[in-house]
């Protein structure tokens, strides 16, 4: 791309992963100055869960203290950020609570590694508002490995009457399957049961604590769940 695009002086951005940072000097210097990286968790457990371990975590981890608690982050998320800065690059990371499994605790990791990237940011005269604090709503999107687990299929079938073959794990595309399309609309939000208005938790958070986290995200108040 360096011999193609320099010339041209383009400023562009790209989606890429945190482990691929040796490139990033040469994609700067073809012009590149965003990057957009689907971090998701910084907690080990979840992105082992989200089958995103092997390459995120082939470095091992970090010991990193905020607000005086150690945190242990992925090693190649943090390096990636920081070579992306290194070549003048701008790294965005987006994030996902409550998936399965996902504890109030592996939450909390993720907020750490977002007050890390602040801190960062700020150590290189960077305001903190350069950190993405916003976060999607775990989700089950059609072809999406998340739909695979039993509980977010008993969930799935319960609220929504979705019905899963059980030979190959994908929905039966009835009316039940279109009408919960039609609820995805916005990945941010929490879906409800429309029988009982409840929320649809499909972490090992107690929903109570679910529903407030999520309403801190919403705020910008995300420090708070880390008080949890």
């Amino acid at each position: 791309l360096v011999p193609l695009l320099k010339p041209l002086k383009i400023r562009w951005g790209t989606h890429a992963r945190l482990d691929e940072s040796a490139e990033f000097r040469l994609m700067a210097e073809a012009g590149c100055i965003y990057i957009g990286f689907g971090a998701e968790s910084a907690s080990l457990s979840v992105l082992k869960a989200m089958k995103k371990g092997g390459l995120i975590l082939k470095n091992g981890l970090m010991d990193v203290k905020i607000n005086g608690k150690i945190y242990q982050f992925p090693r190649a998320m943090i390096e990636g950020i920081r070579n992306c800065e290194n070549a003048g690059i701008h790294a965005n990371c987006t994030w996902i609570m409550g998936y399965p499994t996902e504890t109030l605790e592996d939450l909390k990791t993720s907020i750490a590694f977002i007050k890390w990237q602040e801190d960062f940011y700020a150590s290189c005269g960077k305001s903190a508002d350069s950190v993405n604090k916003r976060m999607f709503t775990a989700t089950w999107y059609p072809g999406t490995e998340m739909g695979r687990w039993p509980k977010v299929q008993s969930i799935l079938h319960e609220v929504f009457g979705i019905d899963f073959n059980p030979a190959t794990g994908e929905p039966v595309c009835d009316e039940n399957f279109r009408q919960y399309l039609l609820e995805l609309d916005d990945a941010t939000k929490l879906l409800h049961n429309p029988k009982t208005n409840e929320p649809l938790n499909f972490s090992d958070m107690p929903t109570d604590i679910f529903v407030k986290a999520r309403e801190y995200i919403n705020s910008g108040e995300i420090d708070k769940i880390l008080e949890m």
